[in-house]
Formats: C-alpha cells, structure tokens, sequence
C-alpha cells in the first residue's frame, strides 16, 4: 500500500519502498492514504470518490475500477449486504467497498479470502451467525482503514494476535458468542485504538496474563457470562482509559488485588 511508501520505516525486503526519498519526502498518514509523490495525506471518504486528491500520481483514484453490486445482494452507495444468501464462499467485492454486511448466512470459513485484502478502503465488516470457525491469520492485514469489526455469533475457537495483526484503527470489535476458551498472551496488541471489546458468551475459561496488553484507548469492556473461575487485577494493569468492566455471570471464586 502508498501510505508504507517513504514513511521512513523499510517495508520491502530490499528497502525499495525507502529508495529516493529525502527528508522532505518522509511523511506518516496512520488511517490515511499516503499519495506516493506528494507530500500529502488523503482521508478514507475521499479515496475512489471519482475527485482526484493525490494530484501527480494518482493514487486515490487509479487502482479505482467500476462499483458493482454483487449477484443476490443489495448496495447502498459503498455499501454491500448479503445477508441470508447461500454462499459458498467470500464474495467478490469492488476494491471501493466501504462496508459489508453478511448476517445469517450459510458461509461457514473465509474460503475466498483473497478478495479481503483487496479492499483496502473498507471500513466496517460485519459477518453475524454465520457458523464461521476460523480465522485465518494475518485475513485482515491489508484493511487498515477498518473501523469496525463485528464477528459475533459465530462458532470461532481461536484468536492470537496474528488474528488482529496491522488493525490498528480499529475502535469497536465485537466477538461475543463463539466458541473461545482461551485469550493468549498480546491477542489484541495491533489493536491500538480500540475503545469497545466485546467478550460475552465464549465458554472462556482462561485469559493470559498479558492477554489484554496494549489496549491503551480501551473504555469499555464486557467477559460477561463466561466460564472464568478466578481473574487478576494484572490482566487489566495495560487499560489505562477503561471505564467499564463487565465480569457479570461468571463463577469467580478467586479474584487478586483490585481490578
């Protein structure tokens, strides 16, 4: 993606992204488009909107092809929902997709999931009920502009922080009613920006003690009715700006120091 081009970190194995960039070059645009040429950041709503904003290369237009609404769906200017279809994998979508929407449908794994990282622009993802099991690691590493990621009532067994890797501009990640008994050490890490965790209704018996690390923006935050035995005031030692923390229909018997 432009925004890694001349950001004064070497992302290509060979440092060809750093290559002919001088100082005055050298600009970080986190959540945004970095034009390649110019010295300049371009906001998410402005990419693929038919203006040109990157002036010299391009970049928030080119890559940029027709809208098309996929087949059995329904489209709202950027928006796609395809709920209640018979898939049998991802479908494809236009690289100018913003959101999508999949509820109750019979997609049970991200077969297909090479379409994923091309939408680049995407912002909200939202697949409910839909029976899915697992997530691939590293599925959502080139949709950094995403801002909300509801996974809920599904039936996935495992996350780590591969799972959430280079989301960091997500603020709300929903992921209540799955099967997920264990939250490792650094799952949320990349999730730099998140505000509201969503934990409820996991079967959840054990989190790592550094399984919630990172998560300095975090304000609220529900492990409600899960199977958690005993919790410690370390495992929230990292959430700087909580103001909620929901523990309600749990069976603690032992909790250590004040959470």
């Amino acid at each position: 993606p432009t925004q890694y081009v001349c950001d004064g970190v070497p992302d290509c194995p060979d440092g060809e992204d750093e290559l002919e960039c001088n100082s005055s070059k050298i600009l970080t645009c986190p959540g945004l488009l970095k034009c390649t040429t110019e010295n300049l950041c371009v906001n998410h709503f402005q990419v693929c909107d038919g203006v040109i904003h990157c002036l010299d290369s391009k970049d928030d237009e080119k890559s940029c092809g027709k809208f098309t609404c996929p087949e059995m769906c329904s489209c709202l200017a950027y928006g796609v929902d395809c709920s209640s279809q018979i898939l049998i994998k991802f479908p494809s979508l236009s690289v100018q997709t913003r959101s999508f929407v999949l509820i109750n449908s019979s997609l049970t794994k991200f077969q297909g999931q090479e379409n994923i990282k091309d939408l680049s622009v995407l912002m909200s993802l939202v697949i409910v009920g839909c029976g899915i099991t697992e997530i691939p690691s590293y599925l959502f590493q080139y949709n950094k502009l995403l801002l909300l990621l509801d996974l809920s009532i599904n039936k996935i067994q495992h996350i780590s922080e591969t799972t959430f890797y280079n989301l960091s501009n997500v603020i709300t990640l929903n992921l209540d009613t799955n099967c997920i008994e264990t939250i490792p050490d650094k799952t949320f890490r990349y999730l730099t920006s998140l505000k509201y965790l969503y934990l409820s209704h996991l079967a959840l018996k054990l989190i790592d003690e550094n399984g919630f690390s990172s998560l300095n923006s975090l304000i609220y935050l529900t492990v409600s009715d899960n199977e958690l035995r005993k919790i410690n005031s370390n495992h929230f030692q990292d959430l700087k700006s909580l103001e909620t923390l929901n523990l309600q229909g749990n069976k603690l018997y032992s909790v250590h120091g004040a959470a």
